[in-house]
């Protein structure tokens, strides 16, 4: 039964607490209205399942106040609420307030208050707005862990508004749900000249925002946590800058968010993150944050990215029909995304061997032995009620807790040097290593053990080069949805070097795959997959050079044979005289004409396949552009031999004919890949 208090005074306060084992605890009251003189207590005072009647208007105070299971019919107010245009100084808290699982059917109105310790606001349901507008938190000297602002598993059922407010220390909104607006515009927590720990940070793990949210102008020199977060409509993070590491994996933007001129001081994660209108537009990133990673991310809409000193990594990403990224952030060659792809392997690898050693370690730390044992463990810590939790072995939730939840996890890996794991990206490798874990213990003991490390790198190199093959087709499509032909063309070049590497890497091969990746290879070395008009030509020019090289070489070791003085005053004669002999020694000796012919053949084509080389190129292009301007200045005929040799009744075994057949078959390919290369980068479409 709640006893009734019509004034709550300071003199009733007292005579409260003689009559009562209890002191400085209110139980049970129904308190009508609080006199100003009660604000001048200095104790520490408990309102434990208390209702209050009236609005609650707050003074100047050295109160400790807790409310615990209270109800506030009417609002929650300082002085400044009643004439909220004047911009005069508010009260001032000096020491902590706490409400926790209360009822507010009011307005809670904080505008402008001084907060000299911790504000604690958890479990709580508001039924009407909450303002903090311009409230100001002081720094906490020798701040503790635990010195930590809450406002954690709220419902927020009418607007909120924290603009302007001022955080030194952490704050965390962890599980709390904004069903209305919310305002964070021009927040700050932290400053610069506060040395940011472990222990700093701003948490908004898990936490609903149904409406509109903005932090234009928010300002966080704490790490600032978003995982698991869900934006159900627009979100503004225009001109916020994240001095510390911001984390937005698992987050959910189901409509607009934008990140115009935002800055990323330190380390941005994007993993898993879903998007719908995203806009990373004049978005500004550190110089020493030279990627950023949008790994496993879904972007349904509209998706813009355009910043400075940044190469975004879009890996395993599934785009719409609407995402406009400059082919620039994009665009690698072939040796790049191979060494992306490999780098990304051996990553993966690392993660899933440190996967299979914690999962031993699981099983020693909670003495299970077979994988049942360990299974029906894992089914009861994933699907225990909270009020359940209590039934489970303490030591094995703490066991379980280190390796499955996220954040411990990350905190586990930080302080255990025997994990050698990249230390520039700790909560990307956190995030990967708790996926593969996760697979893993789904996937229980049936490991592959029978496959040896370069198999199983081989397979993870396969799938990977899949995850981009997909990728690059999607940009594609997109960008052939909008008559972007040349990106569009870019991407498909890159789409060809992805499925290279993933034939490369097949374990099983077919004849038809070792005949793509030879057809892959070859476009890839003479135009770039048809993309690359002056590759094509040097290629051509090679291909003229080592034709000419070799004919002129068949024509002299003749003359050389049948002791003909070489006179190249006039060098027709030299030619006149190996197409009066070659019949009479093929006649002689066709066998040893045949297989000269073949080593001709051979070494054709491995000095075209030399030609190709990075290194010799240059080479090749000296005496091939040479060679094109002897041969146009002697005999012309000899550059489309398909004129002369199969149309000239020459012998079947004559050595000229092999190598111009040869050269004709290769020319008919560069010539192709050549018309089509300008077709390709021809303003006009087909």
């Amino acid at each position: 039964m709640l006893k009734e208090i019509k004034c709550l005074s300071k003199a009733y306060l007292k005579d409260l607490n003689k009559s009562s084992q209890n002191e400085g605890k209110l139980c049970n009251f129904i308190i009508d209205s609080i006199e100003p003189c009660f604000w001048k207590e200095k104790e520490k005072i408990e309102f434990y399942h208390c209702e209050f009647k009236q609005d609650i208007i707050c003074e100047d105070t050295e109160l400790e106040l807790n409310f615990k299971y209270c109800t506030f019919h009417k609002n929650f107010l300082v002085k400044n609420s009643i004439n909220p245009e004047k911009e005069e100084e508010s009260i001032c808290f000096k020491k902590s307030i706490c409400f926790d699982t209360c009822l507010f059917n009011g307005l809670l109105d904080l505008r402008r208050v001084k907060f000299e310790n911790t504000i604690t606001i958890q479990s709580c349901i508001f039924k009407s707005e909450v303002i903090f507008f311009k409230a100001k938190q002081k720094c906490i000297e020798q701040a503790k862990q635990k010195d930590v602002n809450s406002f954690t598993n709220c419902v927020f059922e009418n607007n909120v508004d924290f603009t302007g407010m001022k955080f030194h220390n952490a704050v965390n909104f962890t599980g709390s749900q904004f069903q209305g607006n919310a305002k964070f515009t021009s927040i700050k927590v932290g400053d610069s000249s506060k040395k940011n720990e472990s222990k700093y940070s701003v948490s908004f793990l898990d936490t609903s925002f149904f409406k509109n949210a903005n932090f234009q102008h928010a300002q966080f020199h704490f790490s600032i946590n978003f995982r698991n977060a869900k934006f159900y409509q627009a979100v503004l993070f225009d001109e916020a800058p994240f001095y510390d590491d911001v984390d937005f994996a698992y987050t959910n933007f189901e409509k607009s968010s934008s990140f115009r001129k935002t800055k990323f001081y330190k380390e941005a994660i994007f993993h898993d993150t879903l998007f719908n209108k995203s806009y990373f537009i004049d978005t500004i990133f550190s110089k020493g944050i030279k990627e950023i990673d949008f790994k496993s991310c879904i972007f349904e809409g509209m998706f813009y990215f355009e910043a400075e000193n940044i190469k975004p990594i879009f890996f395993d990403c599934n785009f719409g029909n609407q995402a406009s990224i400059k082919l620039e952030y994009l665009k690698c060659d072939y040796e790049e995304l191979k060494e992306k792809i490999t780098s990304l392997a051996e990553e993966q690898e690392s993660y899933c061997k440190l996967a299979e050693k914690i999962k031993e370690e699981i099983k020693n730390k909670i003495n299970i032995s077979y994988k049942k044992e360990l299974q029906k463990e894992l089914n009861e810590y994933f699907n225990a009620e909270p009020s359940e939790s209590s039934n489970i072995n303490s030591e094995v939730v703490k066991t379980l807790d280190q390796y499955f939840q996220l954040d411990k996890l990350e905190e586990f890996l930080k302080n255990n040097g025997k994990y050698k794991l990249p230390k520039d990206k700790p909560k990307q490798v956190s995030i990967e290593l708790h996926k593969e874990l996760e697979k893993l213990i789904e996937q229980g003991d049936e490991s592959k053990e029978s496959k040896n490390s370069t198999e199983q790198d081989d397979k993870l190199k396969e799938h990977i080069a899949q995850k981009y093959r997909s990728l690059f087709r999607k940009l594609k499509s997109n960008n052939l949805a909008y008559h972007n032909l040349i990106d569009a063309s870019e991407f498909h070049t890159q789409e060809l070097y992805a499925r290279e590497i993933e034939l490369q890497n097949k374990q099983i091969k077919t004849l038809k795959d070792h005949i793509d990746k030879l057809q892959l290879w070859f476009y890839r070395k003479i135009s770039d997959h048809h993309t690359d008009l002056p590759k094509i030509w040097h290629t051509l020019i090679s291909l003229i050079c080592i034709f000419g090289v070799l004919s002129i070489g068949a024509i002299v070791c003749l003359n050389l044979y049948f002791g003909n003085d070489l006179t190249w005053d006039d060098p027709l004669n030299v030619k006149a005289f190996y197409d009066c002999h070659i019949s009479a020694l093929i006649d002689k000796h066709p066998w040893r004409i045949f297989f000269i012919n073949l080593v001709f053949i051979i070494v054709f084509l491995i000095l075209f396949c030399l030609s190709l080389c990075k290194y010799l190129r240059v080479i090749f292009l000296i005496l091939g552009y040479a060679m094109t301007f002897f041969i146009l200045a002697t005999y012309p005929k000899f550059l489309v031999p398909a004129i002369g040799f199969f149309t000239d009744k020459r012998e079947w075994l004559d050595s000229l004919s092999i190598i111009g057949g040869i050269y004709t078959i290769l020319f008919g390919f560069i010539l192709y890949s050549f018309i089509k290369t300008a077709r390709k980068n021809s303003i006009t479409p087909s």
